[in-house]
């Protein structure tokens, strides 16, 4: 029916490992998938999935959340640990707008993968911008650079490895290490815990996830409120 809209359920890096789901070798819960989920977010919002459901929130080493990163059950004296996926949703919700624009990238390379948004309105928790950008750069040792012509400022957040490598749980955020482990109730955070930094050019360093709030643009048609 015309009308009727496109979800996509149970959607997570499920395979691979030892046991095919999630095994102890597998990059189940760690920085790798961010790249694969950032991509499979902005190319399924392209193709007009109106809802992506994750699976899942909380549980195993393929949610948003894991319990130990090894325990199913959540115990009264069980650590919450915060997956790098996590971060992607956290920072989606902040700049990607609902609103799914056609881009043209000039001069990039098939390792560079954009996806563009209407910005966010102005509101708590979100980051007001005309513009909303995810940049995916997939390579691994090559660093390349973005702008937009017209824009006053890009404010963006890069997500790269941690200390732990593309294959640890750590996750770092302009350089700085995030959080991933929650041990009390309540310490995620609802705002961006890193500054963005703002630039004319943008950095994309290599395996690197970067949200990219752009000012200073002509609001793109059907942007406008």
């Amino acid at each position: 029916m015309p009308s009727s809209q496109v979800w996509a359920g149970e959607n997570g890096p499920t395979g691979g490992g030892s046991d095919g789901t999630c095994g102890d070798n597998s990059a189940c819960g760690t920085y790798a998938t961010t790249l694969w989920y950032a991509d499979e977010l902005g190319l399924r919002a392209r193709s007009g999935f109106s809802q992506h459901q994750r699976q899942d929130l909380l549980g195993g080493r393929y949610g948003l959340l894991g319990i130990d990163h090894d325990n199913e059950a959540l115990g009264a004296h069980s650590h919450v640990a915060i997956h790098p996926d996590f971060w992607i949703n956290f920072m989606w919700k902040r700049v990607m707008g609902a609103k799914v624009l056609n881009v043209t990238v000039a001069n990039t390379n098939a390792e560079v993968r954009v996806y563009a948004h209407c910005g966010m309105p102005p509101s708590p928790n979100r980051i007001d911008s005309e513009l909303g950008l995810v940049v995916i750069n997939l390579s691994n040792t090559t660093e390349s650079s973005i702008g937009v012509p017209g824009a006053t400022a890009l404010t963006g957040w890069s997500l790269t490895p941690g200390r732990d490598g593309v294959f640890g749980s750590k996750i770092d955020m302009n350089g700085v290490e995030l959080l991933d482990l929650i041990q009390e109730p309540g310490q995620v955070p609802e705002d961006v815990p890193v500054a963005g930094v703002m630039k004319k050019i943008w950095s994309l360093p290599p395996v690197s996830v970067n949200f990219i709030s752009v000012s200073g643009i002509r609001m793109p048609p059907g942007c406008a409120a």
